[in-house]
């Protein structure tokens, strides 16, 4: 949700709303105008999974604010699937 505004989100499977009114965590999130990352509310979408990425582009965001003199080396931020599984995806990675 690109830029979310704070209004409550209805997950499109699951019976399920993300309603900052009952929860004060997604209160400070609105306050940001920012993206939130949800599943379809019908998976265990772990809490791993979504701060892992929120981590990377926080990492990503700060790189990009800086010059290529100050990163000082090509940064490559991969995503991949199946780490639970054996790192499956991973094992593709050069």
């Amino acid at each position: 949700h690109r830029q979310w505004d704070g209004q409550p989100i209805s997950l499109p499977n699951g019976n399920l709303t993300l309603d900052p009114a009952e929860m004060p965590g997604l209160q400070r999130v609105a306050a940001l105008k920012d993206t939130i990352i949800t599943a379809s509310g019908d998976t265990l979408l772990g809490a791993d999974d979504k701060s892992g990425v929120a981590l990377l582009f926080a990492v990503a965001r700060r790189l990009l604010r800086l010059s290529p003199e100050e990163r000082g080396a090509t940064v490559e931020l991969v995503f991949n699937t199946d780490e639970e599984i054996g790192l499956i995806s991973a094992s593709k990675l050069e």
